[in-house]
């Protein structure tokens, strides 16, 4: 079992003020600005706010780098691969003999996508790439959203790909890989854009229709398929396309 070695700490900060994420961040709300000096700083008392502040975060998790870079924590990594992420750079950090760590960069995982989410699905491509295909790669993360984004990926990967999430006594594991294989192609392509427009992180769900109804509209009829499948390719809604989503939702 090859458990895809990633820890995700986005601290990406955009300067395109338009995207979805810092409009995700102004609804949140947010905190005030506090200097991170190093790792004696004290933690705030107040940590959900300190994380409101876009800044913080950039600086958090700078810090977070900053430190498993050190000798330190050379111990820790002998003998496995930690990939961190840290806005649009990734770093590997390994140690070989147990004292002295190493820290390289991946160009090929490099991303301007500030979005965890979407990032992982790279993640879970650069594994294929480097493991045998007897091997699975398994994403554990607590968000529907990840799931979605990965099914249409599954079946781009050899090796089987399953989600670990839930907590405590409701922790399971799906296997992506026989879900994609059971709806098809057509349909896990057009599922995140689906997903999307039927309800997510940040838009909005059409009120008591939940995603089992529209789901099963979406599979009976494949030229829903298509429409979803075209959206999000063009920031422009052409008016047939307008035209077939407005059936769907009516």
């Amino acid at each position: 079992m090859f458990r895809c070695p990633v820890s995700y700490a986005v601290g990406y900060i955009t300067d395109k003020l338009q995207s979805i994420k810092n409009i995700e961040r102004v609804r949140r709300g947010a905190g005030t600005k506090f200097l991170i000096g190093g790792s004696i700083t004290k933690i705030p008392s107040d940590f959900k706010s300190f994380l409101l502040n876009s800044q913080n975060n950039k600086r958090f998790i700078q810090l977070f780098l900053s430190e498993w870079q050190t000798n330190a924590y050379a111990a820790a990594l002998h003998g496995r691969q930690v990939l961190f992420v840290c806005e649009e750079q990734c770093v590997c950090l390994s140690s070989t003999e147990g004292n002295e760590t190493v820290s390289s960069p991946i160009p090929e995982l490099f991303s301007l996508q500030e979005e965890a989410d979407t990032r992982i699905a790279l993640h879970c491509q650069h594994a294929c790439q480097q493991t045998s295909t007897d091997n699975n790669i398994i994403v554990r993360s607590p968000d529907t959203d990840v799931l979605v984004i990965l099914v249409p990926y599954a079946n781009t990967m050899q090796q089987r790909i399953f989600f670990d999430t839930g907590i405590g006594n409701n922790r399971r594991m799906i296997n992506i890989t026989d879900i994609a294989d059971s709806i098809g192609l057509e349909v896990c392509k057009a599922l995140p854009a689906f997903h999307a427009f039927t309800g997510s992180d940040c838009i909005s769900a059409f009120v008591r229709q939940g995603k089992v109804k529209p789901f099963k509209l979406l599979i009976a009829n494949p030229k829903y398929n298509t429409v979803f499948q075209r959206m999000g390719t063009s920031a422009d809604i052409g008016d047939d396309m307008h035209a077939d989503i407005q059936k769907f939702v009516c």
